[in-house]
């Protein structure tokens, strides 16, 4: 993966068209879930997710 910290790799997965599993890596469960509110904020059309 591009990503080298638990910041940057969250988007690679997903954007690969890739399920996953986050097995023991607690930073990058957060990272992750961040990542997924703020889509999710983004499709409901809500400003200022990001």
């Amino acid at each position: 993966m591009p990503g080298r910290t638990h910041r940057t790799c969250p988007p690679y997965p997903g954007a690969r068209g890739h399920d996953f599993e986050i097995l023991d890596a607690p930073e990058l469960t957060a990272a992750t879930a961040r990542l997924a509110e703020r889509c999710r904020l983004a499709a409901e059309g809500a400003s200022g997710a990001w």
